[in-house]
């Protein structure tokens, strides 16, 4: 292993220590418990050194969102490979779904907490994840827009503007996941919630959008 390599692999260690730290700071907190000198003691480093990765607070958390579309589109990517587009889409919703109860941390870092910026031009001082205008975000939308597109030209759901149609679909599927997430089901026997959230996606699944 030559000397740059070996530089490379240490930077993402500390960067991947970083993340780490921060969400375990955040799932003990919340955001107002994640602090740039917290992270430094919980990896023993200098709050100096976490500037060399990142330049604050935000672009830690807009690290987290990134790693959390990836996490997402790993766990829909045998939906997308599905190739009846009617399928794909309810497969990608139930994915979506299967995303926030395994991965509610970062599902709530991704989609509730409020971001103060959207897409930065930097995420850190050496190399950034939004470096190209194409982030994990945006695939995870064009994902979910070509499927419905796909539909709606094999006809079997009704035509209309795809971007509008997608946004509705993500809401509905985003909404049942929030109130998962954010402890909203107490009316459910907690042994069941789980199941209705799905009975309720199947449910919405057989409507035309």
């Amino acid at each position: 292993m030559s000397i740059q390599e070996r530089r490379e692999r240490e930077r993402q260690k500390i960067q991947e220590a970083i993340l780490d730290a921060a969400l375990r700071l955040y799932q003990e907190g919340g955001y107002e418990n994640v602090t740039i000198r917290k992270i430094a003691s919980e990896i023993e480093y200098s709050p100096a050194t976490l500037y060399l990765y990142y330049t604050d607070k935000e672009a830690i958390f807009n690290a987290l969102r990134e790693k959390g579309f990836s996490l997402l589109l790993e766990v829909q990517s045998r939906a997308y490979q599905n190739p009846n587009p009617l399928e794909r889409l309810e497969q990608a919703g139930k994915s979506y779904l299967d995303f926030a109860i395994q991965y509610p941390t970062y599902y709530e870092i991704m989609f509730i907490l409020k971001r103060k910026n959207t897409f930065p031009t930097s995420a850190t001082c050496e190399t950034s994840s939004f470096s190209s205008p194409t982030s994990y975000s945006q695939l995870a939308f064009e994902f979910l827009k070509n499927t419905v597109i796909a539909c709606m030209e094999e006809k079997l759901i009704p035509t209309a503007n795809p971007e509008a149609v997608s946004l509705l679909y993500w809401a509905c599927v985003h909404g049942l996941a929030s109130l998962y997430i954010q402890g909203q089901l107490g009316m459910f026997p907690s042994n069941l919630v789980q199941n209705f959230l799905y009975q309720a996606f199947d449910y919405l699944s057989h409507f035309e959008l």
